[in-house]
C-alpha cells in the first residue's frame, strides 16, 4: 500500500528505475549513437506552446486515473515516464540532456509529484472535493509554467550552451 511517507522515496526511485530501463532498452535495441542538435530551429512558439500544454494536460488527466483505478497507477505513470526519458536520453550527451530536460523537467516533475500526493491524500479519504479541485487547479498552473519554460527559456539556453 502506498502511504504518504513512502512517496518521498518511492516516486523518485520508480522514475529513476524507469530511466535506467528505458536507456538500457534503447541502447541495446538500437545501438548507441548521437543525435546532432540543431542550434537554430524556426518554430512557431505559439503552436509549440499549445502543443506542449495539450500534451502536459493529457498527462495530468492520465495521472488523474489514479482516482479511478487506484494508487498503483502512480507507480505505472512514473515508470512509463522514466522509461520514455531514458529512451530519449541515450541519444544525447550529458550537457544536451541537462539543457533540454532540466529547465522545464523540474517543474513537470514537481507538478506530477504534487498531483500524486493529492491523489494519495484523497484516496485516503480526508479532504473534500472542493479542496481537491482547488489544489489540482493550482498544481496545473505549474504545468503551464513548465510549458512556458520549455518554449521560451530552453531554446535560449540551447542557443548559448550547445
Amino acid at each position: 500500500m502506498i502511504r504518504i511517507n513512502n512517496v518521498k522515496i518511492l516516486i523518485p526511485l520508480v522514475l529513476f528505475i524507469g530511466i535506467l530501463v528505458g536507456a538500457g532498452y534503447e541502447y541495446y535495441s538500437s545501438g548507441n549513437f548521437q543525435v546532432e542538435m540543431m542550434k537554430e530551429v524556426n518554430i512557431n512558439q505559439l503552436m509549440a506552446l499549445s502543443s506542449i500544454i495539450l500534451k502536459n494536460t493529457a498527462a495530468f488527466l492520465l495521472l488523474g486515473l489514479t482516482l479511478t483505478v487506484g494508487k498503483w497507477f502512480i507507480i505505472l505513470f512514473f515508470l512509463i515516464n522514466g522509461f520514455n526519458i531514458g529512451m530519449f536520453s541515450v541519444h544525447l550527451s550529458i550537457i544536451e540532456f541537462i539543457v533540454l530536460f532540466l529547465p522545464h523537467g523540474i517543474f513537470e516533475y514537481v507538478v506530477f509529484y504534487s498531483e500524486s500526493k493529492v491523489f494519495i491524500i484523497d484516496l485516503d479519504g480526508s479532504p473534500s472535493k472542493a479542496w481537491l479541485f482547488k489544489r489540482l487547479g493550482f498544481i496545473y498552473l505549474g504545468l503551464v509554467l513548465a510549458a512556458l519554460v520549455e518554449v521560451f527559456i530552453t531554446p535560449l539556453i540551447v542557443q548559448y550552451v550547445i
